[in-house]
């Protein structure tokens, strides 16, 4: 081999390429030694390339030359790109294997397709995504519970299936939903292939005989519904379309037609957008409004979103990409060049220029964007020591060393406690007032403030707050006063007073005093609480469609008016409730739960009902514990963590890159969850838990989309470049 370091720098055309001279040559499938990169084959470095052409990022060689991608596909948490060669490559978080490989968990540099080489048209927008090759074939890879890859024999599938199509159908252009496709023909027949369940697939319609069949332009799938432009006018058939405007039919297909003419059309989850004329007009369950009446020269809609351009090429994008959440559409602060194509899909949206590198903006943190953490789902670390008290849906919240409330996440609904936009990624005080206790579930969170006050701030979601509405800063609640401790639920909270008195309200109504005796102890749940009185036995009230307030297992009455005993459980050290169960923790560390277990709440690794409080199996040396939708978790003597219930989002510290997204694991018994260590407390929220440590500091784990465990941002409105396709 020769070992002459001989370094020749060459600029290609379309980007900065280096060409450096024979030297190791070694031949690759995927990887390669230490410094080493598998590229076309070959291993390279740095110094040396077997000469072959290594590209700046977002370039590939292809003969011989630095070239970047024709056109782009966005998926929900993956995106795909096609090249000049036909070839395809695929980034973001391999959900349901939607990157086509088996062996990555998340890539930040779009990684290429063994099986495909003669791409000419790709569409995304699930996970899931369908190649149409230059010989009339369609074949679709990813996640697959309804059929969508077009072959219900597997879950999913890292390999791409080869669609089988009706014979003579010569596909020329394809369309993907969220859970559906559809392939448009030469003769403007349309074949769709997936869910069927809100009549996606226009069976009846897109089936029909022949003679009155119709055809199509252009193809838009939403979620439950899909709509066909046809010479100016949109059918629209599914669930989705009944009400929606236009001309139905006995097949529950909607017509829009009249004038001026239909040039485009794009669909969402619950949307659809028509372009006029340069005249968008958007109807649906997502309420979405263009910003003004424009002209607008093109559209592309993501799940909840869309996004738009004016003549100029000003890019603006509206709507709600995380509904649930309120957070708005970002745009980046860029104009769309005249050969940019748009995709969107998902919360993201990309633009990319053939020959150029993509770039995308919208939803980061799972490799989409930006150089993603692939320790994502280790426990993470504050660098603020904290006393966590908080963890609910997207926002947490804890005490620091001077008993000021810190809170972190999605700042949308008035979670954060104070002004803010997007997302907050470190522990920021929401004002200079100590605080003596700090509760919180989903996106409601209250405080004890000095002389007993207490003061709530969120969305109030079902009136748990002081009053009704967000509340975007801490707002008193009047009528409560000496509390030594607050506890947020669903539908109600409560506050207990140093004198043993128990207050609640909620729903609308105000504090009143609870029929309970003096207790020392407090917890609430969705819409049900229970106390702790002086002599230690439990006595709860509220809804109890699963026996979570009598311990019955749903064969007692709906509700408990009055604070009932439920006499399974006896002197615990500890109660905490959940959405629609609960559990104690007693003296000994074993951990009693009782109520719903559809989900395996109850931590017994099953679903069936529980008619009475009974030990979580493998659970005796608990030293604290707390409760929350469907999953639970303790701290053991040692330090460790176990939780049980429902797997989901990442709850248990681990990645499941290749689980379809809403593909829950439920029934999970006592798991421990990795990485964490020395602590002594812990609080559950809706996907996310932080224990506190014995060193007085913070480590959490779960679901991290938002900022909630103070890892990452949620998303961003900065336009990123994509990567070139990696091979090691």
């Amino acid at each position: 081999m020769d070992t002459r370091l001989i370094i020749v720098a060459t600029v290609m055309s379309a980007s900065a390429c280096t060409l450096y001279a024979p030297l190791l040559c070694e031949p690759c499938e995927r990887t390669c030694g230490s410094g080493l990169a598998c590229v076309e084959g070959v291993c390279v470095s740095p110094t040396s390339d077997c000469g072959v052409v290594v590209c700046d990022d977002g370039y590939r060689a292809i003969d011989g030359e630095c070239v970047g991608p024709v056109d782009v596909a966005v998926g929900q948490l993956s995106a795909c790109a096609r090249w000049s060669d036909g070839r395809v490559s695929c980034w973001g978080w391999n959900v349901g294997y939607s990157l086509g490989v088996d062996d990555v968990r998340i890539a930040s540099q779009p990684v290429l397709l063994d099986a495909l080489d003669d791409v000419v048209e790709l569409a995304m927008k699930g996970t899931f995504a369908c190649a149409r090759t230059g010989g009339g074939e369609v074949w679709c890879w990813g996640d697959n519970p309804t059929g969508q890859i077009g072959d219900r024999s597997v879950p999913s599938s890292a390999t791409p299936v080869q669609v089988p199509l009706p014979d003579g159908f010569e596909p020329m252009s394809i369309a993907t939903g969220y859970l559906s496709a559809c392939a448009t023909a030469s003769t403007g027949h349309v074949h769709c292939w997936g869910d069927n369940r809100e009549r996606q697939l226009g069976w009846g319609f897109l089936d029909a005989p022949a003679a009155v069949r119709p055809t199509a332009d252009e193809v838009a799938l939403g979620w439950g519904h899909g709509c066909l432009l046809r010479d100016g006018e949109v059918a629209c058939w599914g669930s989705d379309v009944a009400g929606k405007g236009g001309s139905g039919d006995a097949l529950g297909v909607v017509v829009h037609g009249g004038s001026p003419r239909i040039d485009r059309v794009v669909a969402g989850v619950g949307f659809t957008c028509l372009l006029r004329e340069g005249a968008l007009d958007c109807f649906g369950g997502a309420d979405l409004h263009p910003p003004d009446e424009g002209p607008w020269t093109d559209v592309v809609a993501g799940r909840s979103h869309v996004c738009a351009t004016r003549p100029d090429g000003e890019l603006v994008c509206f709507g709600r990409p995380l509904p649930w959440l309120e957070l708005d559409a970002a745009s980046p602060s860029r104009t769309r060049r005249p050969n940019e194509r748009m995709s969107a899909g998902g919360e993201t949206t990309c633009l990319v220029e053939p020959g150029r590198p993509a770039e995308c903006w919208g939803l980061a943190g799972r490799g989409l964007l930006t150089e993603p953490r692939l320790d994502d789902v280790a426990p993470y670390e504050h660098a603020v020591g904290l006393s966590t008290d908080v963890v609910g849906d997207a926002m947490a919240c804890g005490l620091d060393r001077d008993d000021r409330v810190r809170c972190w996440g999605a700042a949308a609904a008035g979670r954060l406690g104070r002004d803010a936009e997007g997302a907050q990624l470190e522990p920021t005080p929401i004002d200079d007032r100590p605080s003596q206790f700090l509760s919180g579930r989903w996106d409601t969170a209250c405080r004890v403030e000095e002389g007993g006050t207490v003061s709530c701030w969120g969305r109030n979601g079902g009136g748990a707050g002081p009053t009704p509405g967000v509340l975007a800063t801490p707002t008193a609640v009047d009528g409560v006063a000496d509390a030594v401790q607050v506890h947020v639920g669903q539908q109600l909270s409560c506050a207990l007073e140093r004198t043993g008195t128990v207050r609640c309200w909620g729903s609308g109504a105000e504090p009143r005093v609870v029929n309970v005796p003096p207790a020392v102890g407090l917890a609430v749940g969705g819409a049900f609480a229970c106390a702790l009185d002086v002599e230690r036995n439990v006595r709860c009230w509220g809804s109890n469609a699963y026996g979570q307030a009598d311990g019955r297992g749903g064969r007692g009455p709906p509700v408990i008016d009055r604070p009932v005993r439920v006499p399974e459980l006896s002197n615990p050290a500890q109660i905490r409730l959940g959405a629609e169960h609960g559990c104690a923790r007693y003296e000994t560390g074993a951990v009693w739960c009782w109520g719903r277990n559809v989900r395996g709440d109850l931590g017994r690794g099953s679903t069936s009902t529980a008619e009475a409080p009974a030990p979580v199996p493998n659970v005796d040396d608990a030293v604290a514990i707390d409760v929350s939708y469907g999953w639970a978790c303790a701290v053991r003597r040692a330090g460790s963590v176990v939780c049980w219930g429902e797997e989901r989002s990442e709850r248990f510290g681990r990645e499941r890159w290749a689980s379809a997204i809403d593909q829950d694991l439920t029934a999970q018994p006592a798991t421990p969850i990795g990485g964490v260590s020395n602590a002594i407390d812990i609080v559950v929220g809706l996907d996310g838990a932080c224990t506190r440590r014995s060193d007085g500091s913070s480590q959490c784990f779960g679901f991290d989309g938002f900022g909630t465990l103070s890892r990452r941002a949620h998303d961003d409105a900065e336009a990123m470049l994509i990567r070139s396709p990696r091979f090691e």
